[in-house]
């Protein structure tokens, strides 16, 4: 399956959040008609959008209860003082409103409704394109690649499968969402270096475990792609903790912290952000940077 660039990642989210002028959403949406592959990104960044939004109406709902109920709990009386007042002295004794003469509580149920129907109505909404059934994953676990190849060329990418579609994602998770929101099929490449002229022509050739490392990288990211988290955890911590130095060791801790989210481990995700983030020239510092402050 073709990858979407990132000009095409921008535009889509130009898109869904209505910042595109009546020009550009015209030219986007001829393109939609002819490209399947960003249409199913559109609907995917759609389904994301909304279940943060069910997320933030939540908290918010939270909120609001319990502020409501800070403020009735406050207009209860404390009631009677103790002291020599008689016990059978009933005309000085407060007065408790019933609940349904406070206007708190009318203003609780009115919000508790309006949040209720806003959940619906966004639970309700359909994507644009595309069947809501998610394709069943029938395929075996793929193993990490153990044998190192005899020469020292770099494998071409592994293809992803384009046949399968992510199941929807539970908008109660933010964790997950946030994984997801992150997410790129590809890798981001790794930067070429030129031998300078005091290289040693005679010294050890590493392309073999470099070519390793990559492949591993692909398919583990291949797998997150196809919501198959465990096997892709299982791939890229050993790339962590086996791999040759470098980008793809790098990539690998990327791609495992959001593995981590995936498998409802934030714990260990958030130690590996923390790691990449204090690490300089790290290709994957500032998305690191920016989904740990997310988490907080």
């Amino acid at each position: 399956m073709e990858n979407l660039s990132e000009e095409q990642q921008e535009a889509i989210l130009a898109y869904i959040f209505n910042r595109m002028t009546e020009p550009q959403r015209v030219a986007f949406d001829a393109e939609l008609e002819q490209n399947p592959l960003l249409r199913e990104e559109v609907d995917h960044q759609r389904t994301i959008q909304r279940g943060m939004q069910l997320l933030a109406y939540k908290r918010e709902a939270a909120d609001m209860l319990k502020r409501i109920n800070v403020s009735m709990d406050d207009e209860i009386p404390s009631g009677s003082q103790s002291g020599s007042e008689p016990e059978n002295d009933l005309d000085r004794s407060p007065l408790v409103k019933p609940l349904w003469g406070r206007p708190m509580a009318w203003v609780a149920a009115a919000s508790v409704v309006m949040l209720l129907g806003l959940f619906i109505y966004l639970l309700q909404q359909p994507t644009r394109t595309g069947s809501k059934t998610p394709v069943a994953q029938t395929d075996r676990p793929t193993p990490p690649v153990n044998n190192r190849p005899p020469s020292d060329s770099i494998p071409t990418s592994t293809p992803v499968d384009s046949a399968s579609t992510a199941p929807p994602v539970d908008p109660a998770n933010a964790d997950h969402l946030l994984a997801d929101a992150f997410f790129r099929a590809s890798p981001k490449n790794a930067p070429v270096f030129s031998p300078g002229p005091d290289t040693d022509a005679a010294a050890p050739d590493d392309s073999a475990a470099v070519a390793i490392d990559s492949a591993n990288v692909l398919r583990g990211a291949s797998l997150l792609k196809r919501r198959r988290d465990q096997e892709a955890a299982t791939i890229l911590q050993q790339i962590v903790l086996e791999g040759y130095p470098g980008h793809w060791r790098a990539t690998a801790e990327w791609y495992l912290s959001l593995a981590y989210l995936r498998i409802d481990k934030p714990r260990e995700a958030r130690a590996i952000l923390s790691r990449i983030a204090r690490t300089k020239g790290h290709p994957y510092e500032a998305e690191a940077r920016r989904l740990k402050k997310e988490m907080m």
